[in-house]
């Protein structure tokens, strides 16, 4: 978070981080009026605080981001750096919940500017969709 208040947000000679990204982006959302949620998949944690996650239904390969729409729609997102690629598990995950139904994008950016932009276009993609 330090990195997005002391450089600029399209500088890309910094070594933005995927949480960089998602920082920015869930910004970008909130102040737009979009109700956004996150939890707490990409943090390191010991083994115990993993198997309690676990147990308590966090799954491997979850999207980053889920945003909430009109209509009962929901819209998940899978942040990624540019230099980023989605796992073998993300992509088993992500085809599952493809296949019940929901929307999931995948965002690469190469600062938080870009990913900024991305999702500002995105966003006007699914404004423009009739709910369910």
């Amino acid at each position: 978070m330090a990195k997005l208040i002391w450089h600029k947000w399209n500088d890309a000679t910094v070594r933005w981080s995927e949480n960089d990204l998602q920082s920015a982006v869930v910004q970008w959302l909130r102040r737009n009026g979009f109700d956004v949620a996150a939890d707490m998949g990409g943090l390191r944690t010991s083994r115990r605080q993993a198997s309690l996650a676990k147990q308590s239904g966090l799954i491997a390969g979850e999207p980053d981001l889920r945003i909430y729409l009109d209509g009962g729609r929901l819209l998940m997102v899978e942040m990624k750096t540019a230099r980023g690629s989605v796992s073998k598990v993300q992509r088993e995950r992500h085809a599952v919940l493809r296949g019940l139904g929901f929307d999931i994008e995948v965002l690469k950016a190469a600062t938080p500017q870009d990913a900024v932009d991305k999702i500002s276009a995105i966003m006007a993609r699914y404004a423009n969709q009739p709910p369910c």
